[in-house]
């Protein structure tokens, strides 16, 4: 039968007992092994913060890389865009020589060359440039005996010559007269202007797309159909030659104020230049009015869309009429300017909008103070 040990307790009952004791570890080694175990969970703590680390310097080292990546990418962009519209306006310039032989001429036959108008509108610079005196040319520009028979007029009032009393001006109180020749001065500053539109066209389409590709593009399309984008190779002296650089400055400024949410400096900042570009653009052009006409129902039908604010299509209307009434005044009191479309049209869109403003008001009124609303709020 079964083995018995002292006891009277079966052998196979204790070889059990013997190898649950053999199971069990004793104290000691169960303190060894939750140390090793608190060790292995440490060097696991250590091992995800390092982890953790290594994410954040990749993600940073990733944040600067694409940092630098964009101001690569936007100097690169400004590079291009001042290449570009330099080329523009020394286009410009090259086109005109090889059309009219400038440089081999004599300088009445370069004065023959301004067609049109135009040589009107530089007789008043070669008149304030060859005057004895600053202070008489410019009197001789508001009493002016020699443009209409028999009458004598203003002429700051009656025509658009800012630009030429300010070229004017230039010419005579820097030190460049015996540099170079009054005509040469003249029309220089013009292709330089056109310079400034070239840039101000590609820095427009670079902010309205988000890449700089598409102002190089623009300029492109500008390059390939010139002669239906400009008159300024061959007819240089025209007011539209002043005023387009301007207006495509504005262009910009306008979509960049529109575009996003900019603080209240960068905001009265964008409003300045855009005040600035419009009333150089309606003081050298008389045309001007028409342009900002158009914009002016392009803002109206912005705001009734809903796509920019009201307050912002507003801003814009009053920074409009304040540049108008700045160019009523330098122009000494030109009737013109305040019988434009318009300065009527702004009047008028921003009644409508104090109309609509007390209109919602007295609905808001209304409707609070209803029977239905009363009932609802003693409920």
């Amino acid at each position: 039968g079964e083995l018995w040990v002292s006891e009277g307790t079966p052998v196979g009952v204790t070889r059990g007992k013997m190898s649950e004791t053999r199971r069990r570890k004793p104290k000691s080694q169960e303190k060894g092994f939750s140390r090793r175990s608190g060790r292995e969970n440490g060097k696991k703590d250590n091992v995800d913060e390092r982890k953790k680390e290594i994410v954040k310097q990749a993600a940073v080292q990733m944040a600067e890389n694409m940092l630098n990546w964009k101001t690569v990418n936007v100097l690169v962009g400004l590079l291009v865009c001042l290449y570009m519209g330099s080329k523009w306006g020394l286009q410009m310039r090259l086109l005109h020589e090889n059309d009219m032989f400038f440089s081999e001429i004599k300088e009445v036959e370069r004065e023959i060359s301004f067609r049109t108008e135009a040589g009107l509108y530089y007789s008043y610079y070669k008149q304030l440039v060859e005057a004895p005196t600053y202070m008489e040319g410019i009197h001789s520009l508001i009493a002016d005996n020699i443009t209409e028979h028999q009458r004598t007029i203003n002429i700051i009032k009656r025509f658009n010559i800012h630009q030429e009393i300010v070229l004017g001006t230039f010419y005579r109180l820097f030190p460049w007269k015996h540099l170079v020749q009054p005509i040469y001065f003249y029309i220089d500053t013009v292709f330089s202007l056109y310079g400034l539109f070239g840039m101000a066209m590609f820095l427009t389409a670079w902010l309205l797309s988000g890449t700089w590709m598409s102002g190089v593009l623009a300029m492109l399309f500008v390059f390939f159909n010139r002669s239906e984008v400009t008159r300024v190779y061959f007819t240089m002296a025209l007011r539209e030659s002043f005023a387009f650089p301007f207006i495509y400055m504005q262009v910009g400024l306008t979509a960049l104020y529109m575009k996003q949410t900019h603080k209240d400096l960068v905001q009265r900042l964008l409003l300045v230049g855009i005040g600035v570009t419009t009333m150089a653009f309606v003081i050298a052009w008389q045309f001007a009015q028409f342009v900002l006409l158009l914009q002016a129902f392009a803002l109206y039908a912005v705001q009734i869309v809903g796509v920019v604010p009201k307050q912002k299509i507003k801003n814009l209307f009053l920074i409009h009429i304040g540049s108008l009434l700045l160019v009523f005044i330098l122009q000494f009191g030109n009737p013109m300017v305040l019988q434009s479309l318009v300065l009527s049209f702004i009047g008028a869109s921003l009644l409508v909008f104090t109309i609509q403003v007390v209109t919602i008001q007295r609905y808001d009124v209304c409707k609070f103070n209803s029977p239905c609303a009363t009932a609802r709020r003693m409920r």
